[in-house]
């Protein structure tokens, strides 16, 4: 079932079904109540979430996540949040899990602890709204967490672009390093580290992506925005 509010407030009557395994919302306000009671009615049966508010905290307790193989998640990790490692530690049968945050906690340690999870994760987004913390090992970890995941077929990364967040978030060359191990990787799309020029990043790219979208800010790099339908020569 597809919920949108048609003044985008969240505030609605839930109806009572009990047998739902696909569910999107998406408000820019509102209280989470009904939705998460809504989740917890339907948590048996939900194999597809697509839940969108940046205002909520990502509903752990209202879903069960092992039974999921489908996870979009639009919203906060609350500074006292294990959301992460709830997701990676229990998404046994995750095959997509994309993630749009405003991030108040450590996540980095998260990754760490469970860099091995989520087995059949064929499609992955991280894609940072804004922080509250300084969390340097954030997208090293996220990195090791992909590294040589040869049955990955679509990487989001997007990021801050200022110079002080890709800093303090760990955004680097290193995070690059990983691409080459994930060979079958068909849709890239993410935001270019400072101290890697296009033309470089290009060839780290794995040869077998037929959807390549690259975002730099850069005032000293000429090639702003790199957008390539075709397969990589």
């Amino acid at each position: 079932r597809d919920v949108r509010p048609s003044d985008g407030t969240g505030e609605m009557k839930f109806p009572r079904f009990k047998h739902i395994n696909q569910f999107s919302f998406s408000a820019s306000a509102g209280s989470p109540t009904q939705a998460y009671e809504f989740l917890s009615q339907n948590r048996g049966s939900l194999r597809n979430v697509h839940l969108h508010n940046l205002n909520w905290t990502f509903p752990s307790e209202f879903l069960s996540i092992r039974n999921l193989t489908s996870l979009d998640f639009l919203g906060t990790f609350a500074a006292d949040s294990l959301g992460i490692a709830e997701i990676l530690s229990n998404g046994i049968q995750l095959e997509s899990l994309r993630l749009q945050c405003v991030l108040e906690c450590n996540a980095s340690a998260q990754f760490r602890q469970y860099s091995d999870s989520l087995p059949f994760l064929r499609h992955f987004a991280f894609s940072l709204l804004g922080y509250r913390v300084n969390d340097y090992d954030l997208f090293p970890s996220i990195s090791e967490f992909l590294r040589d995941r040869t049955q990955l077929h679509t990487l989001h990364l997007t990021v801050p672009s200022a110079d002080w967040a890709q800093r303090r978030l760990g955004y680097d060359a290193t995070v690059w390093g990983v691409l080459p191990s994930l060979t079958g990787l068909r849709s890239l799309h993410a935001t270019l580290p400072k101290d890697v020029a296009a033309a470089v990043a290009m060839w780290l790219v794995p040869r077998g992506v037929q959807a390549l979208s690259l975002y730099s800010l850069s005032a000293g790099d000429p090639v702003n925005f790199v957008s390539v339908s075709d397969p990589v020569a």
